[in-house]
Parts: C-alpha cells; structure tokens; sequence
C-alpha cells in the first residue's frame, strides 16, 4: 500500500509538471512547479521551506544512520572498542563534507547503478542474515503480539505509516524530471517503475523475513537484532560486515543527493551570478556556505541518534505533505477532475488521509522523540 500510494502521487506530480510545460511554464524545482501553480506567497513561505526542511531531515537521518552502521563494521570484529556513535557519525559527515562539493546533482549520474547494486546487496544480506538467524538451533524468541496501552498501539500505527511515507517518497521527482529529455513524462514513469520494482523487491522481503525471525523484537534497522557486541552475534560476522559496508557506501549517495536542492537554494543568494562559476570569490562562499550545512547536520544528528522516531517525524511534517498532499493538490488544481470521477474521490480520500497523518503522525513521533530525549543523554552512545 505504501509502494502503491507514493507511486500514484508522484504519477500526478508528473502528469501536472507535463501539462504545465505543454503551456509554456517550465520547472527544474518543486518550488518552481509549486509558484507556477499556487502562486509566489505560498510558495515562498510555506512550500520552499517545507522542501528544504525535508532534504536537511534527509541529510540528518542520512549521517545518523550512516555513522550507526560505521559502528556496527568497527565492532564486528572489535567488540572491546571504545569509539562511541558520536564519533562515528562525525566520521560520516567529514566524508559527506568532501563529496558535497560536487557543483552539481547531474555530476552524481554515475552513482546511480553503483546505488542500486547496494540496496541490493545490503537487503540481500539482510535477508540471508534474518533466514539464519530465524533457522539456527538456538533461534531467538520470537513473539508477534503488539504491545502497549490502546493509546500507544495506536499512536504507534501512525508512527509506521509515517516511517513507510518516508521509505517510499522521493522530494525530488521535479527536478530529475526536469533533467530528461524528451517525451520527458513518460521516461519519468519508466523509471518511477524501475524505481518502485527496486524497492518492493528489496523492501518487502527484508520486513517479511525479520519479522519471522524476530517478531516485535525487531529494530527498526533489522541488521542490528543479528550482532550485539559482548554478547551474540547470530551470522557470519563477514555477512555482517559486508551488509553494513553496503548500507553505508548507499547512504553516502543517498545523503549528498539530497543536500543539492539546499545548496542551490542557498547559492540563489550567496553567489555572484556576474562572477565566473569558478571563480575565486564563488568558490570560497560554496565552500563555505556547503560546509557550514554539512557540519550542522552532522552535529545534530549526533546529539539526538533515534533513527526510527526521527523518521518518522521526518515522514509526518516533510515527506506527507511535500510527496503526497501537495502533488494530488496541484493535479486537482490543474485538471480539476470532476466529482462524478473515481480520480475526484481518490485523490479527496488520500489528501485528507495525509492530513490526518500530518498531525497524528506528528504528534506521536515527536512524543517519542521527546520520551527518549529524556530517557538518554545528548550525544548517547546507542
């Protein structure tokens, strides 16, 4: 249902972009797509910073998750290490602070396949790890029961769904659209398919087969119920390591594909369009200004760790409204389907689905947020 929902509206997202090309007003950004169709007022207070609140969530989940799994690589065969998470991530950012000088989205092209191949194999990994862990003599317990109060069951749904938004949307379909050439919309279906294949054929077998093996013991990130440092560890630790090495290279793509929709925001100001591109007073303000992005994410990200409620606190105030409220609000305003339609009934039942999801979703993932900010000091090593 996830896969299907966020398929569908960045199919209508698509489709508005198309027909407002077709009339004369093109777009490389969401932002652009979204003045061309709710005007500058809307688009300046209220659409523009909701994208690049989206993208610096993204960045900040991105070095969070990623230094987690520098961590488990460092511990798989040091288990007595003293180096914390904070460090970890820290590690992460510098490495992400050299990539995100790359002048511009297109120049990371050549990641794409080398991407793919590593969502493959860290799921894959995730997968075999998850099978033999659940087939071994001495399995660990396994008990599918959903706890918690009716309250907290129930704010925890909202908090799931918030998590697939997240894992499912893409805030850049614009502007990759805006890159290709044409027929442009139907080369964006063909590959919001490829897409969307990838991720099903990754997504769902690694949450059937952890759940099968660890029931609602399973963490957020699965790879994390097979190896506990000083005391099991359930796999080969060369699958371990190796299905970590894999998430971390992903994440490193992952996460500079998403700080570029900022940098070009902020370079709208800070740079000296009479200036050369390269020169000297542009390239020092693009250091600087890139750097000093980076290097806030990183420190946030370090001082709260809780990947899971981040995303999906992430989900609820970012990903709904900019991947799936918004595109079936442009498509409606657009092409104004009439109420006699399936189309009217389904794009009214998902725009008020996602607000609902936008408050509740909100409300429950920053309530976790806050429980674990209490329960664990800033920069904890979890």
């Amino acid at each position: 249902m996830g896969a299907a929902v966020t398929f569908y509206a960045c199919f209508v997202l698509s489709r508005a972009m198309d027909h407002m090309e077709k009339h004369g007003k093109r777009s490389f950004r969401f932002c652009d797509l979204s003045e061309h169709i709710l005007g500058s007022s809307w688009t300046r207070f209220v659409v523009a910073p909701l994208q690049l609140g989206v993208c610096f969530m993204v960045v900040i989940g991105g070095t969070l998750l990623g230094g987690q799994t520098m961590k488990e690589m460092y511990y798989t065969y040091n288990e007595e290490g003293t180096v914390q998470l904070s460090e970890f991530i820290a590690f992460f950012g510098i490495l992400v602070l050299f990539l995100a000088q790359i002048p511009s989205m297109h120049s990371l092209r050549h990641f794409n396949m080398v991407s793919i191949m590593l969502c493959f194999g860290y799921s894959l990994c995730a997968i075999i790890g998850s099978l033999v862990a659940g087939l071994s003599k001495e399995p660990p317990r396994r008990d599918y029961a959903v706890l918690g109060s009716e309250m907290a069951r129930t704010l925890g749904s909202f908090t799931a769904i918030c998590v697939m938004v997240t894992s499912y949307s893409n805030p850049l379909v614009v502007e990759i659209q805006a890159s290709l050439a044409e027929p442009a919309s139907k080369k964006m279906v063909k590959g919001l398919s490829v897409c969307y294949m990838v991720a099903l054929a990754t997504f769902v077998p690694v949450a059937v087969a952890g759940y099968w093996a660890f029931g609602n013991q399973a963490e957020g990130v699965i790879l994390l119920n097979l190896l506990k440092p000083r005391q099991f560890c359930l796999v080969p630790r060369w699958l371990f390591f190796s299905a970590n090495g894999f998430a971390c290279v992903q994440l490193v793509v992952y996460t500079v594909l998403h700080l570029h929709p900022t940098f070009e925001r902020l370079e709208v100001v800070t740079i000296d369009i009479k200036q050369s591109k390269f020169s000297r007073r542009n390239l020092v303000v693009r250091l600087m200004s890139r750097s000093f992005f980076v290097v806030m994410s990183t420190l946030l990200a370090a001082m709260l760790p809780f990947f899971v409620q981040f995303s999906a606190f992430m989900g609820a105030v970012g990903f709904t409204p900019i991947c799936l409220f918004l595109p079936v609000l442009f498509y409606n305003i657009i092409f104004r389907p009439s109420v006699k339609t399936v189309t009217f009934w389904i794009n009214y039942v998902l725009m008020s689905s996602a607000f609902i999801v936008m408050i509740l979703g909100g409300i429950s993932a920053l309530q976790n947020i806050i429980s674990q900010a209490t329960t664990y000091r800033l920069f904890a090593n979890i």
